[in-house]
């Protein structure tokens, strides 16, 4: 395998890991993440470095922020300072592949044009002649982009997300392939590929990770029961691998072996999956299990995980 596939493949195991963090700690986005240091800039996650380090191409950022327009407005002119200390962040860790710049879009102007072009939004505010621009442009060398219309304040817990999401757009041109295998439902009931949606409106949504992946990735759900990986799957994510059969662990650990990279989450107490009710014995769900685990694989690869260990967070317990 040449070291440029490495290098591609290597990226899709960082976003798919920088999605899974992001939603598992903060709550599908609902938690702040600003993380601001002593020195007024942001400090990047790790799985936002990883994928700025394997960048191949350089990508081009156009800061579009009409400073004077903003004056009136003190905590939306804190927060574009805080933007664009992030963004110079973002371009300090790429190792030159990002080149960022900071445009002040005056009226009639070719930035201003340009800046239309992209789609940026213009927001008019009271008392100023001026409308307000506080969005960015990223482009590729082949011309490609994306764009952050306009920043939204109440969207800060996910900023440095809309960020890295953007970038890693720019710098996969094909989608790549993920296959997903779970024993849960974590693609919806009934999900429509065509349409990106579940066919019944009262059905179960997909989960929020699923939805961000499809954004990014050709996603197909691979049955349970599989008995041979796709050669054309980039990345394997499993999750919650409760009573896989020996054909489909035998089919992970081909795919593996064969130089496959696999994402899996196992869970010693998955509250997602709940066991069917059975009337006659109340107490038969309560206390099915719910964990998972694919010691066999793991153990051949050369680690173990306790079904014993839960990690939780003390200060989101919930009282009782």
């Amino acid at each position: 395998m040449n070291k440029q596939l490495l290098s591609k493949t290597g990226l899709i195991l960082a976003i798919i890991l920088f999605i899974a963090f992001n939603i598992v700690v903060n709550g599908n986005f609902k938690s702040a993440r600003v993380d601001l240091t002593e020195s007024t800039l942001y400090t990047l996650s790790e799985g936002t470095t990883n994928i700025l380090e394997s960048l191949n191409e350089p990508i081009t950022l156009r800061f579009y922020y009409t400073e004077k327009a903003a004056q009136a407005l003190p905590s939306l002119k804190a927060y574009a300072q805080r933007v664009q200390e992030l963004l110079f962040e973002y371009q300090r860790a790429s190792n030159g592949k990002i080149r960022l710049f900071v445009m002040n879009p005056e009226p009639f102007s070719q930035d201003e044009q340009r800046a239309d072009r992209y789609g940026l939004q213009s927001v008019p505010i009271d008392g100023e002649a001026d409308p307000l621009y506080f969005g960015l442009a990223g482009t590729n060398q082949l011309n490609g982009v994306e764009t952050i219309p306009f920043f939204q304040p109440e969207k800060e817990d996910r900023l440095e997300y809309d960020l890295t999401k953007l970038i890693y757009e720019l710098s996969n041109r094909k989608r790549q392939s993920v296959g997903v295998i779970s024993s849960l439902e974590v693609d919806g009931e009934q999900y429509d590929p065509l349409k990106g949606e579940v066919a019944s409106t009262d059905g179960k949504k997909p989960w929020a990770m699923m939805a961000e992946l499809r954004q990014m990735f050709d996603v197909a759900m691979l049955p349970t029961d599989i008995r041979r990986i796709p050669s054309s799957t980039k990345v394997l994510v499993v999750i919650h691998p409760k009573d896989l059969s020996e054909t489909t662990l035998y089919a992970i650990d081909q795919y593996v072996l064969a130089g496959g990279k696999l994402v899996t989450f196992v869970d010693p107490y998955a509250e997602a999956d709940i066991p069917e009710k059975d009337p006659d014995n109340p107490m038969k769900a309560m206390l099915a299990p719910r964990s998972s685990n694919m010691e066999e694989l793991f153990t051949s690869w050369g680690f173990k995980r306790s079904n014993a260990d839960v990690l939780a967070d003390r200060k989101t317990a919930t009282k009782v």
